[in-house]
């Protein structure tokens, strides 16, 4: 279920991708069932807003609340991303360089280390899933010269995922998704230029963050839509943002159209 919500909370954002290979559930497409060039000083401050986010919480129609909290470092980056059940470390080694180590929270043991190459801005290029010091998926991303997200390919032993991103006027218009060099959808995003978007829901993101994976959408997003290749509609989604004074996110309710059901997603700020 937490890797459920971590897929909503994706799509919520701006966008998910199918990260793993598991058929579409909850989220607007399939995820993982978790599914260069100069360096820069490692001091950079990330483009976050004022005030950053602390906690989410999800809940899909009418289930348990399942949450996720975060905390920072003093130069604004993500320092530790906490799941119902593991918690994430990062350290930040070099300008160009970020290792996360993800601990289980019943034994604190390590189950798995994200091997991160950072570019420039403090994106994420790649991302090395290893466990048991063998590496069982590689994420290689590839972003635009504004910095926006436009090409992730997800390598695992079984097959290959590909997705590229248009990006217009700072915001995700479509994307195209392969399998092993094959096309298997396209996708529509629809983004509210009314609300402003100051959290760090961007093209994609597997952490928090509004720079490990590229800069942040312009706008929230307000649908989302998937078709096969044969252009039969597969994912229909929707997204009431409701925001404090000052245009934060305090809630979002996302309607799963084909599948009659209801999430709802509330965020806390420091």
């Amino acid at each position: 279920m937490l890797n459920i919500i971590r897929a909503i909370r994706i799509v919520i954002g701006s966008i998910i991708v199918i990260a793993m290979g598991l058929t579409i559930l909850i989220g607007m497409a399939s995820c993982s069932k978790e599914n260069t060039v100069t360096p820069a000083p490692a001091t950079q401050p990330p483009v976050m807003s004022a005030k950053k986010i602390s906690q989410i919480s999800y809940s899909y129609d009418g289930s348990t609340s399942e949450n996720e909290s975060m905390t920072y470092d003093v130069q604004d980056r993500l320092s530790t991303y906490t799941e119902d059940d593991h918690t994430s470390s990062f350290a930040y080694t070099s300008a160009t360089k970020l290792e996360v180590t993800r601990r289980k929270k019943s034994d604190n043991s390590i189950d798995r280390i994200y091997d991160c190459t950072m570019n420039s801005q403090g994106a994420i290029t790649e991302m090395l899933f290893k466990e048991n010091n063998v590496i069982n998926y590689n994420y290689q991303f590839e972003y635009n010269s504004d910095g926006y997200l436009t090409k992730i390919k997800g390598i695992n032993p079984g097959y290959i995922y590909e997705e590229y991103f248009e990006i217009v006027d700072g915001n995700v218009a479509s994307s195209k998704l392969y399998y092993d060099g094959v096309q298997s959808a396209n996708r529509q995003y629809f983004h509210d230029n009314t609300k402003p978007n100051k959290t760090f829901f961007c093209t994609w993101t597997y952490w928090p963050s509004a720079t490990l994976f590229g800069k942040p959408s312009k706008y929230h997003l307000k649908e989302f839509k998937d078709f096969n290749i044969s252009n039969t509609l597969t994912w229909h989604s929707k997204y009431m943002i409701e925001t404090d004074a000052q245009g934060y996110p305090v809630k979002i309710t996302t309607d799963f159209i084909l599948q009659g059901t209801k999430g709802i997603t509330n965020y806390s700020f420091q």
